[in-house]
Parts: C-alpha cells; structure tokens; sequence
C-alpha cells in the first residue's frame, strides 16, 4: 500500500511540475507578448508625436511666412501711404496760397463783405492746419533718424510755447522733466508735446480752472513721460479711436481742428520703437504714459 501511495504521489508531483513549467511558459509568453505591445504602443505613439510635432512646426513656419509677408507689405502700404500724404499737401499748398492771398486782398476793397471774408479765412486755416498735420506724419519716418532730444532744452521749448498757450486760458502748467537724452528728433518730441498739451487747452472743461503736468523720468533703458490734465476726458467707446487719423469726438467737432493730431503722436511713438498708454474719465481729465528709448549714453547711466 505504500508503494502504491508513493507512486501515486510520484505521478502527482510530476503532473504538477509540468503544469508549473507550462504555467511559467505561458506567463513568459504572455510577457513577452506585452512588451511587444508595449514597444508597439511607444512606437506608435512616438511616431505619431513626430509627425504632430513636423505638422505643427510646418504651421508655424507657414504662418510667419505669412506675418513676415504681411508685415513687408504693411510697411510698403504705409510709406506709400506717407508719399502719398505728402504730394497731396505738397499739392493743395499752392492754391491754397492762392486763395489765401486773394481773400486778404478782398478783406482790404471789400468791408461790407468782412464776415463772409471772415469765415473764407476760417476755412482756410483750417485747410493749412490739415497740410501741416498731412505733411507732419508723411515726414515722421524721415525725422525718426535725426540727433537726439535733450529734455532739458525740451523744457525751454515748452516754456516758450505752450505756457503762453496756457496762460490765455488762464491754466497753468507744471513741467518736470529729468535731464535726459531720447532717441529721437527733438523736432517730433516737440510736436508731440505740443500736440498733447494743446489737446488739453482745446478740449479744457467750462468753469474749471485748466491744469497741466508735464512729467518726466528715466526708468532702466527708457524715458517715461506723463502728460496730463483736468479736461473734458474722453468716454470709453471713443477711447478705442483716439489714434485713427482723422477721428473727432461728437462733442468736439464744433471745435477747430483736423482729427490727425493723435494719429502724429501715435505714429512718432511707434517709429520710435516707443510705446503709448491713455487714461481718462469723462469730466475729470486724461492721462498720457508715453515710453521712449533712451540715447545710448543715457541708457548707460541708467544702468
């Protein structure tokens, strides 16, 4: 009977082992058979990411092709833009010289026409301040390149300028500019300046004694001015069209002006590598940031 047991415990034992080894093979199988997928699968996977990536890579390029192409055909636009500006001022100069000598002449054998002498010559002001302005953005690129302003002799242009301005309203104006150096022509800094400051004289609130601050500092390798007022402000929607040559305000429309003065600030800013900020709220002022590079001497010091 034992050797019985034992046999058949001999052929248990063997039975098991071989159901161990065929379990060991198949999990070995099944291993393998994993990795292959998993290797498939990180193949896949990294193929996939390459040709996304090569895709998206392809896009991109495509799309700066088209933003350099863009921008080339945008800055061709606006120096056609500038010629152009330029030839009709340069062409409506002469008959306007005309006509404004004609009605001077009138003005001395015609006084009983005085007041319709009076409004020719209105017009015609207004005809030249659109010229000037016309001339004076078709020029700014041409100017950006000049020598640098210093702020200390842009301080006595103001001075001589803007606070008589000023004064026949019976404003005041503070000017606090830091000795600098800009990069830019002391000529465009100066129809900046002024545009902005008889700005606030023009559109300054009835009944409200007009205030001015005209503020500047170096900060790293800029020069931050602040121009600011106590006016009429300027509402949220209009905000939005400040810049665009020509635009005017419904309120202020009744009063002279030819709408491209902000277009001229906009345009030296730009070509001067600057950048402009504006803040108003109807009835209490407004409030130009303008940020400029500083000539290199200067960004050194700043440094």
């Amino acid at each position: 009977k034992f050797e019985a047991i034992d046999e058949d415990a001999g052929k248990l034992i063997e039975v098991n082992q071989r159901g161990a080894e065929n379990a060991i093979t198949e999990i070995r199988a099944l291993q393998r058979r994993s990795l292959l997928t998993l290797g498939g699968i990180t193949l896949g996977g990294t193929v996939l990411a390459l040709f996304l990536a090569g895709w998206v890579i392809r896009i991109v390029r495509r799309k700066d092709d088209e933003i350099a192409r863009g921008t080339l055909l945008l800055e061709e636009r606006n120096r056609e833009l500038d010629a152009f500006a330029g030839r009709v001022a340069h062409d409506l100069r002469g008959p306007l010289n005309a006509v404004q000598l004609s009605t001077f002449r009138l003005s001395q054998a015609q006084a009983a026409e005085r007041e319709t002498l009076e409004v020719l010559q209105r017009a015609v002001g207004r005809m030249d301040a659109l010229i000037q302005d016309l001339l004076a953005l078709s020029r700014v690129d041409a100017q950006v390149e000049e020598p640098i302003a210093l702020t200390n002799m842009m301080v006595v242009t103001l001075q001589e300028e803007l606070i008589p301005k000023v004064r026949s309203v019976n404003g005041t104006l503070r000017i606090d500019l830091q000795t600098s150096s800009i990069r830019v022509s002391e000529t465009l800094l100066r129809q900046v300046l002024m545009n902005l400051g008889e700005n606030a004289v023009k559109y300054r609130r009835s009944g409200v004694q007009l205030q001015i601050e005209i503020l500047g500092r170096e900060a790293d390798s800029w020069y931050e001015l602040r121009v600011s007022d106590n006016g009429a402000g300027i509402s949220r929607e209009e905000m939005t069209h400040i810049f665009e040559p020509f635009f005017r305000a419904a309120k202020v429309r009744s009063l002279p002006g030819t709408g491209l003065g902000l277009s001229i600030v906009k345009r030296v800013i730009d070509a001067c590598g600057g950048t402009i900020s504006v803040a108003s709220e109807l009835d209490e002022g407004t409030t130009f940031d303008l940020k400029l590079p500083l000539a290199p001497a200067a960004q050194r010091r700043a440094g």
